[in-house]
């Protein structure tokens, strides 16, 4: 799996770096059974199903518990394609 399923708010779509290419519905077996989200603002993470119950440990796939941003993606990207992350960025 390139990216883990994300939120993300409208300004990359807005300032033109992120382009819809297709809009489809969801099929069958287009979502995960369970989902994870950690959330990382607590000392100690916790983690939350989809319906923001807590559970007790992670589990897999676990993506961010909130609204990302482009700059999540590219970092994400940037990781899993093995590109030096922009000064800006680390």
């Amino acid at each position: 799996m390139l990216l883990l399923p994300k939120i993300i708010n409208h300004l990359p779509w807005g300032c033109g770096y992120f382009e819809t290419v297709a809009n489809w519905p969801i099929r069958e077996g287009d979502v995960y059974e369970r989902h994870c989200f950690k959330d990382t603002i607590y000392k100690i993470p916790k983690y939350y199903d989809e319906f923001g119950n807590e559970v007790p440990e992670r589990f897999e796939p676990c993506s961010f518990f909130g609204l990302s941003s482009y700059g999540v993606v590219d970092y994400e990207l940037s990781e899993y394609a093995g590109i030096p992350l922009a000064k800006d960025r680390k």
